[in-house]
């Protein structure tokens, strides 16, 4: 996923897995980006200014994945770059994501900015 924000000059690769970024939303200087997992999507965030004190970038993965709403998964993923600049899934503070499954139950899920690197597994272990 390459993504450029105006604010962070040239462009970056933040993740390298082909076909498999299903979107990417800004919360501040934050890049929440949608991962396709097995059997699942999983919310992972970028954190730029983390990735400026740090030799590699910090990528910090949710816990566990989701099966996005029917609604969302064909009429909104499709299109998720036309509809980043209207939807909002960060909360105001820029430190949680708010979405749907597919029992239509809404989740947030927590970014802290002050998290410890964890190495526990995840839904995107199997990828890397």
């Amino acid at each position: 996923a390459r993504r450029i924000h105006p604010k962070l000059g040239p462009p970056f690769t933040a993740f390298t897995h082909p076909n498999r970024v299903e979107g990417m939303t800004w919360g501040g200087s934050r890049l929440a980006l949608l991962v396709h997992a097995p059997n699942c999507l999983v919310w992972t965030v970028w954190d730029a200014e983390l990735a400026e004190t740090r030799s590699s970038g910090c990528l910090t993965v949710a816990p566990v994945g989701f099966v996005p709403n029917r609604v969302f998964s064909g009429r909104v993923l499709p299109f998720f770059d036309q509809f980043e600049r209207r939807l909002r899934f960060w909360n105001p503070g820029n430190d949680a994501l708010v979405y749907a499954d597919a029992d239509s139950e809404v989740w947030v899920q927590t970014f802290p900015r002050d998290s410890s690197i964890s190495r526990s597994p995840h839904p995107l272990s199997s990828l890397f």
